[in-house]
This record gives C-alpha cells, structure tokens and sequence, in this order.
C-alpha cells in the first residue's frame, strides 16, 4: 500500500462512516430506516453526490483534528517505543546530553524512516505496517464518530423519545466501546510490527546507525 493511498482512504474513510451515521440517525422509526437503507444500497461511485459527501464529510473530519486528538497518545506509545529502542545500543555510548538531544523532535523517527525507505527488506513490511496503520485509525474514527453519535442521538431522543433511537443509542454505544477495544489491539500490533522494523536495523545496520546518530 503507497502512502498516497493510505491518506486517501483515512480522508475516504471517516467519510463514509459519517454518511453512515447521518442514514441511521434521521430516522425516528424501523420503517423510515428501510428506506433509508434501500436509497443507501443503490450507491454507486459514479454517483456524484455520494463521492462528494464522502470527501466534503472525509475534509471537514479532518479539519477538525478530532482523529489526531484522540489517536496522538497511542501514537506516542509507538514513537517513544522506536526512539527507546534505537537509543538501546547506545546507552553505555552516548551521554545523558547527546540522548536528550536525539530524543528531541522527530530526529530519531526520520533515522528510522531512511532505513524503512532505503532498505527493501524493511521497506516490504511498511506495506504490512501501513495496512495495520489505517485498520488503526479507521477504527479511531469509528470510536470518535460513534461517540459523537451517541451525543446527538441523546440530543435528538430529548426531543423525540422512540424505541428506535433508544436500541440506535446502544447500538453506537457498543460500536464505540468494541472499537475502543480493537484500537489497543492494533495498537499492540504496530508495535509488534515495528519491531520487526527495528531488529534488522539494531542487527543488521548497526555500525550506520551508530554513524548516524552520531552525526545527528
């Protein structure tokens, strides 16, 4: 998976979960949901209204950085893993000054990301790191979107109570709650899969990456 690919589809993504929610949410009954729903199923990419609130819903999801809010401390969880990591070897090597100053920024992520770039070995498996990176945020929007979900569906029952939008509450409940969960599973995949990434750096590239930091 190329990287443009990747941002593509976290701008398509968030998109078309927020359509999803704006189909279920309207309704006040079973039977307005149906149809709904059979409108829904004659979508077609061609149709250009469809492709457009994907990418205006995908945009202003975006803007918002509601993704970013929620999705920043895991992925601090994974860059404090591969500076820690890249900083191992070094430890007794370096001193407390030079470590500081590496673990500043982003300077060890972009020693990373030239291996991963230059290595076709790790190159390889950022496909596999990508693929669990949008499975990753994807279920990050899911969680954020359902949350918000949740908030107007509390809105909208103070207005119209119904038994639809009671079991409609529970469900975005649960999709929030399950997605939660399946964030700190990916989570801990990444990390297994950035490890991989790092054992053949440490290994295989030591005495380049030892030039590196040094000239850092």
């Amino acid at each position: 998976m190329s990287l443009t690919t990747l941002k593509n589809l976290r701008l398509v993504i968030p998109g078309v979960f927020i359509l999803i929610a704006i189909f279920l949410i309207i309704p006040n009954k079973i039977d307005e949901l149906k149809n709904n729903f059979n409108e829904f199923i004659k979508f077609d990419f061609k149709d250009i209204l469809y492709t457009a609130s994907f990418i205006l819903f995908g945009v202003l999801y975006h803007i918002s950085k509601l993704r970013l809010r929620f999705w920043n401390p895991f992925l601090s969880t994974v860059q404090n893993n591969i500076k820690d990591t890249l900083l191992k070897p070094f430890l007794n090597t370096f001193d407390e000054n030079k470590i500081a100053s590496l673990r500043e920024g982003r300077k060890l992520l972009n020693v990373f990301y030239h291996f991963v770039d230059t290595t076709p070995s790790l190159t390889e498996k950022s496909n596999l790191v990508r693929f669990n990176g949008l499975l990753w945020t994807s279920f990050v929007d899911l969680t954020v979107i359902s949350l918000i979900a949740t908030i107007v569906i509390d809105v909208k029952m103070f207005f119209h109570y119904s038994i639809y939008n009671l079991y409609l509450l529970f469900g975005f409940m649960v999709i929030a709650l399950f997605s939660f969960w399946l964030v700190h599973r990916l989570l801990k995949t990444h990390i297994k899969l950035g490890n991989e990434q790092l054992e053949i750096i440490t290994e295989l590239h030591l005495n380049e990456l030892r030039d590196k930091l040094i000239n850092l």
